[in-house]
């Protein structure tokens, strides 16, 4: 496929329809326009030749009646016609070889004219064009004539001066007509081609505007359709747009199904967790009683309540966090308060420094981090430090340097962990923040049997400590992003800053 070809394909419909429009006018128009031509000069050029046949047998017949040597023409016949000449040629000699031009003027034929004509000519039955020099093509035939015993030869042409230009004249007006024809229908078919696609127009905005609507979770509702007129099923653009409608048809109720059963799990996730948090805390209750008469029970029987125990407390965590997920996902506002991050951030540190000891633990704070504000809850973003903290802890080896930047940006605060671990899979980076997602043995992890009771609910391997991070970020108007490569994982977490006081009262600030 040539370059204008693959070029063409890339056009706008509507711009291939106008030019192909025009171009099977163009290519009709010059076939009509020749065709006509062509036909119109050839008949011109045989009414010519009868006339000449015609012309030439009065001639013959003239100077059969002229006398000997028919010499001169037939008493009462008409003068010659202009544009034409007559040669007579009797033994050899030339007995009048005269031309009449398109003025009347009479000019006479040179010898080598002459010569030219005679060697040239033709037979009255057949003839054809010559150009006589200055004088232009004619049309010639020539015939015998005998009269007293002699023989002599009559040649007759008519000049195709006016074929030629009636041929020049046609073809003028057969451009003229034919190029305001192509224009006026280039205009006109734009027009209703124009006029035929705009339904597909209002297809291709109805299909923007609901690619911009977000469709990735909550209550989703389409509004968009396309009018009755555009979904006629006898034509093929509404064909397209009764099934455009459709599918939006299709696409809302299984969004909608969607959407019921997400609410229906949350709620059951929600009552689920409130319901096991009773009896969690009452087995958790026993265990720390029975605990504390381990001495008059077998060694087994006491690791037996030791584990249940832990288990117990793990479970509650998880439950605490499940029901902290579905708070967040049902929209439960959090409080709003100033909080400064320069202290939660230092918090979160300490708390990591405590419970990681084998690792090197580096805080970065700026100049002015001590007056980066935001409007949140300071215990929901604590945990979202201790998250990231515990994750870099868990997942890299004794000795690793996890290092944390608070930094300002425009309108925004970012909080950057990063740590220098054998980091993620790329292929575990892409759903790092579902939940119950688990990394593998790419990042290396280390019992957590230490961590204090100040430590984060979600306890290593249950993969909710990624999802509370991104749900709390999200709920205060914040982003969470990771990059990931091996030898530096870095999570990233940018907060819209809080405005200054004006009369009294914070106001949030959004970049």
């Amino acid at each position: 496929m040539s370059e204008r070809a693959r070029a063409f394909r890339h056009w706008p419909l509507r711009r291939r329809l106008v030019t192909a429009l025009i171009a099977i006018l163009v290519l009709l128009t010059l076939a009509i326009g020749t065709v006509s031509i062509v036909v119109q000069r050839q008949g011109l050029v045989h009414r010519l030749d009868d006339q000449l046949r015609a012309s030439l047998e009065m001639v013959v017949r003239g100077g059969a009646a002229g006398g000997p040597g028919g010499q001169g023409p037939a008493p009462g016949a008409p003068g010659p016609r202009l544009g034409s000449f007559e040669v007579v040629i009797a033994d050899g000699e030339v007995l009048g070889a005269e031309l009449v031009d398109e003025t009347g003027t009479t000019h006479e034929l040179s010898s080598e004219e002459v010569t030219s004509l005679a060697t040239a000519s033709g037979s009255a039955s057949a003839p054809h064009a010559i150009d006589v020099g200055e004088f232009g093509p004619f049309r010639v035939a020539a015939a015998q004539a005998g009269a007293g015993g002699g023989e002599s030869t009559v040649i007759v042409g008519y000049s195709l001066a006016e074929v030629q230009q009636t041929t020049r004249d046609l073809t003028v007006i057969f451009a003229l007509v034919g190029l305001a024809g192509v224009v006026l229908a280039g205009l006109v078919g734009g027009y209703l081609v124009r006029l035929g696609l705009r339904p597909l127009d209002r297809l291709a905005a109805t299909a923007a505007r609901v690619s911009t609507t977000p469709l990735s979770s909550g209550e989703v509702v389409l509004h968009e359709r396309l009018p009755a007129g555009d979904v006629d099923p006898g034509t093929e653009v509404g064909q397209v747009g009764a099934a455009f409608n459709q599918m939006l048809d299709h696409v809302e109720h299984s969004l909608q199904v969607r959407q019921a059963s997400e609410e229906q799990l949350r709620q059951f996730v929600a009552d689920a967790s409130h319901e096991l948090r009773t009896p969690l805390a009452v087995v958790t209750g026993y265990t720390e009683l029975a605990a504390r008469s381990a001495d008059h029970v077998p060694e087994q029987v006491a690791r037996s309540l030791e584990r249940i125990g832990s288990e117990a407390s793990r479970m509650s965590g998880m439950v605490q966090d499940l029901l902290l997920l579905a708070r967040l996902d049902s929209g439960a506002r959090l409080a709003e308060q100033p909080v400064e991050l320069a202290q939660v951030v230092v918090d979160a540190c300490a708390d990591a420094q405590v419970t990681g000891p084998q690792h090197t633990w580096v805080l970065e704070l700026t100049e002015s981090a001590g007056e980066i504000e935001v409007t949140g809850d300071a215990d929901r973003l604590r945990q979202v430090l201790l998250n990231l903290l515990t994750n870099a802890r868990v997942h890299t080896p004794p000795a690793s340097r996890v290092a944390v930047r608070l930094t300002e940006e425009g309108a925004c605060a970012i909080i950057e962990v990063e740590d220098d671990g054998p980091g993620i899979p790329a292929e575990l980076q892409e759903r790092i923040f579902d939940r119950f997602v688990r990394g593998d043995d790419s990042r290396a992890h280390v019992p957590d049997s230490a961590a204090p009771a100040s430590a984060p609910r979600a306890a290593p391997g249950t993969g909710l400590g990624m999802a509370i991070a991104q749900a709390i970020v999200t709920a205060h108007g914040g982003t969470i992003g990771l990059h990931s490569q091996p030898g530096s994982t870095t999570f990233t977490v940018r907060l819209p800053l809080a405005d200054l006081p004006v009369g009294g009262a914070r106001q949030r600030r959004y970049g």
